[in-house]
């Protein structure tokens, strides 16, 4: 439970410090909108840094997963300098605005619910998601016969590598 926390932090980190990058590119964008966003982009960061870790021959491992959080700490905190600002508490939502979060936070229950009930344990998920995760987490993408291959690689190729390498930086081990 220790590592799934770590991780999602390192999540929350990388993507805040991408979301204070997209917001300094814009100066017209209000202060905290970046965060908004926080978990997807770094979901997305993560996943696409381990694919390129992994094109320089090293394995999605938690030592590289913490790396990158601290490299994520050291930008969000370099891109955050001057940014923190005291949010306004005295703005009342309306009832659409919370209506809205609301009907937000019950999908991604829904979701999150899902995801945890069923795990690996889906066809689709175990079958061809899984068998790459277990690949990527024993060798880096270039050093795997199974992506060169094609009699190795008997679940489809054409699906993507993200979530994949997400599994295999959860991995324990």
């Amino acid at each position: 439970m220790g590592w799934a926390v770590v991780f999602l932090l390192v999540v929350v980190v990388l993507g805040g410090a991408f979301g204070l990058a997209l917001e300094r590119r814009r100066p017209t964008t209000p202060p905290g909108t970046g965060w908004d966003l926080a978990p997807s982009l770094g979901f997305g960061l993560l996943g696409t840094v381990l694919f390129w870790v992994s094109l320089a021959g090293l394995r999605p491992h938690r030592w590289v997963v913490l790396g990158l959080g601290a490299a994520g700490l050291v930008a969000l905190l370099a891109l955050a300098r001057g940014r923190w600002r005291r949010p306004d508490l005295t703005a009342r939502a309306g009832p659409a605005a919370v209506i809205l979060v609301l009907l937000l936070v019950a999908a991604n229950a829904v979701v999150a619910v899902n995801a945890f009930a069923s795990g690996l344990t889906a066809w689709d998920a175990f079958a061809m998601w899984g068998l790459k995760a277990r690949v990527l987490y024993h060798e880096p993408v270039l050093d795997a016969a199974y992506f060169r291959q094609l009699p190795l690689a008997y679940s489809q190729l054409d699906y993507p590598l993200l979530l994949p390498f997400l599994y295999a930086a959860c991995k324990r081990g």
